[in-house]
Order: C-alpha cells, then structure tokens, then sequence
C-alpha cells in the first residue's frame, strides 16, 4: 500500500513539475478531473515552476474543487498545503494525497533544488524518500523581473485586465482568461463550453496569490496562497532529514542507489 501511493505521489510530481501534461491539455483541450492543477507547485516556485531567487517566503496554499453532477449530486473538496521558498531558489512543498479509506490520509514532501540539480521526494510515514536529478535551472534573479501570467494567457483566450487589488497584504495584478471550446469537440459537447480563469498575481513574490477557474464540463476550482511570511525560512526544510533511506526503483528518471542520508 504504502509504495503504491508513494509511485502515484511521484508520478503526480512529475506532471505537475514538468508541465508535459499541461502543456498537452492546452493543446488538445481539457481532459477528465480539476482544472486548475497548476496549483501546488506553480504556487510555491514561480510561473511555470522556474527558479526565483532573491524572494523568501512561506504560506500556506488552500484548494477547494466543487462540481454539481448532472444528477443534482455535488462534489466538495478541500485541500490545505504548506510551501516555502529560500532566497536561492528552493522550494518546499508539504502536501496530502486524495484518500478515502480510514485513518488519516497519506501525506508527503517535495524539496526541489535547483542548486544541487535534484528533487526529493519524501515519505513522512515512513521516512524514504526518492531523488530526480535533473540540470540545473537558470534562476530569474529577483522576483519583479520574473515573467508574468499578466499579459498573456497560456491556454490561448482572451485577456481582460483587472487592475491591481491588495490580497494577504501583497499588491496583486488580475487578469480574467477566457477559452471557449466549441461544439463537438473531443469532450463530446454538443454545444460551446467556456472555461474561465481569474489570476490575481503578485510581482513582488513572483506567484499567483489567486486563481479561480470556471469550467462547466470539469467543475470550478479555487486556490489561494494565504498565511505568508516573508523572512527566510529554515535551511533545514531543503534538506533530507537525517535517517531517510533512499527508495529503490520507481519510475524513469529515479535515482536508484541505495543509501542512508
């Protein structure tokens, strides 16, 4: 049990931090589940999961995912997260994996580190961890001259500027998105859907504090990055734990050497 959620917890790294998925989504149109998954480690680097350096800061990512069935029946879900980046580019991600069994369910952390050129990920329960190396990343430098969501809309609709409003004490600029998939399409819909994208942006820390995306055929999804704290967080947070054993196997691109760190 425990090495089959700890694969679907890679394997949903690896989709989520590399963006192939994404990046097919908005090609070919939407696919089956939540929308808006550029969520947890969009949130906690940068746009696009680049490497931002020079902007501090730890908080707290809250999604909440509601679809209304076309029986009347509702789905509500609610996940609450923890990340942290340093000054040189490193983030941590604490996160808990959908679960419906009894108990508590099973949770995990994401260092990536641009720096040493790995990423780890890391089984609390029962302190094993797997590495992904990878080249280094360039870093953006200093936050403000990081690339923008403003501006531009990745999934190819059109961009309304909301101006700037203060959300969790940061100056935030909006942008509404909106994409229209028409009629027929690999969805099966017979007439046009329109999904739409609300981001609420911060320059200063280089993240999205806020997005709230509209989608009639996958369900509406709200994430927000509140609770932040701007000094630099503890080292030892980028750094595996004393007495984690290295995991062996998994998936491509796994580091396979057993060893104790």
């Amino acid at each position: 049990m425990q090495r089959n959620w700890l694969v679907v917890f890679a394997c949903c790294f690896a989709a989520l931090g590399f963006g192939s998925a994404s990046s097919r989504a908005q090609r070919n149109g939407p696919g089956p589940g939540p929308q808006n998954r550029i969520g947890f480690l969009g949130f906690a680097g940068g746009p696009g999961n680049k490497v931002v350096t020079g902007a501090p800061y730890c908080g707290q990512v809250t999604e909440e995912f509601s679809q209304t069935l076309g029986d009347g029946n509702q789905i509500h879900r609610s996940t609450t997260s923890t990340v942290c980046r340093d000054n040189q580019g490193r983030t941590y991600s604490q996160m808990s994996l959908p679960f419906s069994g009894p108990g508590n369910p099973p949770s995990g952390v994401i260092i990536r580190d641009p720096v040493a050129g790995a990423d780890y990920i890391l089984d609390t329960t029962h302190k094993t961890y797997r590495k992904i190396t990878h080249p280094a990343k360039p870093a953006f430098g200093k936050a403000g001259n990081g690339p923008r969501f403003q501006g531009g809309n990745p999934n190819g609709g059109a961009g309304t500027d909301l101006g700037f409003q203060t959300i969790a004490g940061l100056s935030c600029k909006g942008t509404r998105f909106t994409r229209t998939i028409g009629a027929h399409s690999g969805l099966g819909n017979e007439q046009p859907l329109q999904v739409t994208t609300e981001r609420w942006h911060s320059p200063d820390l280089s993240i999205d504090i806020q997005t709230q995306t509209t989608d009639p055929s996958r369900g509406n999804t709200n994430t927000t990055v509140s609770n932040i704290n701007r000094n630099e967080p503890d080292a030892s947070l980028f750094q595996v734990p004393a007495g984690y054993t290295l995991q062996q196997g998994g998936p491509g691109g796994f580091d396979r050497r057993p060893k104790a760190q």
